[in-house]
């Protein structure tokens, strides 16, 4: 099983799962999710979520996640790469970030 099969066990409804440098590029993934799509904006938001951090003093941003009436892509933010998780939509997103954050 694959890091990133092993990854979608432990979200609840995880659709696919992605593992990317820090530009976006897709590493490995698993799942029927378009890879390239998801880690490329992963990517460029997290420029982005960069400014806003330093603007409020708190820093770089280390995870992050965008949540909609029917689906969810969270972003575990590593050194050197991204990890991505498209999945349905909880009513506790920081529970999962800290889920992926444990298995990653």
């Amino acid at each position: 099983m694959s890091t990133m099969e092993s990854l979608l066990n432990t979200v609840p409804g995880g659709k696919g799962a992605a593992r990317a440098d820090s530009a976006g590029n897709v590493i490995e993934y698993s799942g029927p999710i378009d890879a390239e799509t998801v880690c490329a904006v992963a990517a460029m938001s997290m420029n982005t979520l960069d400014e806003v951090g330093a603007l409020l003093g708190l820093g770089s941003a280390k995870g992050w996640s965008i949540v909609s009436d029917k689906r969810a892509m969270y972003v575990h933010r590593r050194a050197d790469e991204l990890i991505v998780v498209e999945a349905q939509a909880t009513k506790t997103p920081e529970t999962v970030l800290k889920k992926i954050g444990q298995a990653v």
